[in-house]
């Protein structure tokens, strides 16, 4: 997919997501291109392992599962790993 070259301008304008001020209308725009291509990502793929050695932290002040688990599930299939809490709240 040649997904990484495209990701480190991404990568250098977001490193840590807080809060939805950070995100302008050009940084959406490249980020839902991103995830338009990972939702392509087949299991088994070169792909699906394109995010082993990253870790993913979620904090949530208000209890959500569907949207933990979502953001789990994702990171998972793209081979990375999860540090959560249920509600920090």
């Amino acid at each position: 997919m040649g997904r990484r070259r495209r990701d480190v301008s991404l990568k250098a304008k977001l490193n840590h997501c807080v809060e939805a001020q950070q995100f302008d209308r050009q940084l959406l725009l490249e980020l839902f291109g991103v995830a338009d291509q990972m939702a392509l990502v087949r299991p088994g793929s070169d792909d699906s392992h394109m995010l082993d050695g990253y870790l993913m932290s979620t904090l949530f002040y208000e209890p959500s599962t569907r949207t933990r688990l979502s953001f789990e599930s994702a990171m998972n299939r793209l081979g990375g790993r999860v540090l959560s809490t249920e509600s920090a709240g």
